[in-house]
């Protein structure tokens, strides 16, 4: 959001996806059910997201500490969280499941996606092998 006083609490450079780069201005964090029968949005709890972090926190721990202590104001039903491309990292996933909820969301451009297989191996054949077998005589 932009603001209209240089100095209210929490102003600081946030990403605007509008404009495609960080602005100057302020930040919530919202938390909502949506009703896609219905077609309704109830809010849950909205928090401004802080400017600057303590501790070294990035602002993925401060989402991750919106969405824990508010998590019990979502109807039990619910277990699947729906949520911005940015969400999608492994940091805030790993969150999301400690909490024993998954999260629905577009992929970050930079998403890996090689699953690495922890299964044994069988060995490599070499090429010297590989090429007298295939030799008829």
């Amino acid at each position: 959001m932009s603001t209209s006083g240089k100095h209210p609490e929490g102003l600081g450079k946030f990403y605007n996806s509008v404009s495609g780069q960080a602005e100057k201005g302020l930040e919530i964090s919202t938390l909502t059910v949506v009703n896609v029968t219905e077609n309704t949005a109830d809010n849950l709890s909205t928090r401004q997201t802080p400017a600057t972090s303590k501790n070294d926190e990035s602002r993925v721990d401060g989402y991750l500490d919106h969405l824990k202590p508010d998590r019990h104001a979502l109807p039990p039903p619910i277990r699947y969280l729906v949520a911005d491309g940015y969400y999608s990292n492994k940091k805030y996933l790993d969150g999301v499941a400690a909490l024993d909820r998954h999260q629905i969301g577009k992929l970050r451009h930079d998403a890996n996606l090689r699953w690495l297989y922890q299964g044994e191996q069988k060995p490599r054949a070499s090429i010297a092998t590989t090429a007298k077998s295939n030799l008829t005589i």
